[in-house]
């Protein structure tokens, strides 16, 4: 796992890089999360992290203009409103790439378990699915893992995103691949993940 481009994917998803500050902050609405971010900013960024509450989300902010400039420039990352320019970093290694992906799955990925009667039978369905303002990221975001033999479902447009998923079998490929850190959703869907 490479926690620089772990929090460059979260901030792709959940983040705010200001410009006028050269700050980070990332959001979570779960507080042992956010610990878990504000610990690996201030490694990877060597400034103090405080975690703010608010009434519905948990503000983790850094003032570090070193760290805001490695991520505008090594990840492509955007000041201010971002979402919907928002670009899958091409030029990392694969170690980097599934890292800076894990961070955006916990920012902006969900796992539901659809459920379906099948000949008077339940059976469970799990999903993962992606979402972005930028249908181009997560057509990159596919490309990346098909690659590596995770096979997607098409990108759907949704009333305000599009939502990139993987369905089934394949969410084990996923998991397995890519996984995740955060607490939720380890906890949603646990099965052994891979080790980076």
């Amino acid at each position: 796992m490479d926690n620089t481009s772990y929090i460059a994917g979260l901030v792709s998803a959940d983040g705010h890089l200001d410009k006028n500050e050269k700050s980070v902050s990332i959001y979570s609405n779960d507080r042992t999360f956010s610990e878990k971010v504000r610990v690996l900013l201030e490694e990877e960024s060597g400034a103090n992290a405080k975690i703010y509450a608010s009434k519905n989300a948990f503000k983790i902010y850094s003032y570090c203009p070193s760290f805001y400039d490695l991520l505008v420039k090594k990840y492509n990352l955007f000041a201010g409103r971002k979402s919907d320019r928002l670009k899958f970093p091409e030029n990392l290694n694969l170690k980097k790439m599934k890292s800076f992906l894990k961070g955006y799955v916990d920012g902006d990925g969900c796992i539901y378990i659809d459920k379906r009667k099948r000949r008077g039978k339940i059976n469970f369905y799990p999903r993962v699915e992606i979402a972005s303002k930028s249908k181009k990221f997560l057509t990159q975001a596919k490309k990346f893992l098909e690659k590596n033999n995770v096979i997607c479902g098409k990108i759907k447009n949704g009333k305000r995103v599009f939502r990139l998923c993987v369905y089934a079998n394949n969410v084990k490929m996923f998991v397995q691949f890519i996984g995740f850190r955060h607490p939720q959703k380890i906890l949603s869907f646990p099965i052994p993940q891979g080790v980076d």
